[in-house]
């Protein structure tokens, strides 16, 4: 069995950075490069996001924040909760902004193998910071 590392991303202007997360007093929040532990800068705090551990058809990373798109057009938002990763469906909401009480959810473990195997044959079309109108198209 392999082990999984934890691995976030966060934004800093215009770039993503990927790695461990850390908490710094003087530097705010930061991440630090897997690769190279030099590479270690402030992310906006908004944009950190946790791996998920799944991948799209394309083997893009999936994170929360990001919106997928299925096989026949649907576009589902993943959203990052104390309890793990749920799923928020265009089709069951009207819109995928943020999670209000009342939505429904995909609340199955996201490793789960029919939820996983669903999953895969989605892809990921954008997330909500680099395309904030795609959560309202």
């Amino acid at each position: 069995m392999e082990m999984l590392h934890t691995k976030f991303k966060g934004k800093e202007a215009d770039n993503w950075r990927y790695g461990h997360f850390i908490q710094h007093a003087k530097l705010g929040y930061s991440m630090i490069a897997y690769v190279n532990l030099a590479e270690l800068g402030p992310v906006r705090p908004e944009t950190i996001c946790q791996f998920t551990g799944l991948i799209d058809n394309h083997s893009n990373e999936i994170y929360p924040d990001d919106i997928l798109e299925t096989p026949d057009g649907n576009r589902l938002r993943v959203y990052g909760t104390s309890g793990g990763f749920v799923i928020k469906a265009w089709a069951w909401a009207g819109d995928l902004s943020d999670l209000v009480p009342g939505d429904d959810l995909i609340f199955e473990a996201l490793s789960d193998p029919q939820v996983r195997s669903f999953i895969d044959q989605c892809k990921v079309i954008g997330n909500i910071y680099d395309n904030p109108q795609i959560k309202e198209v």
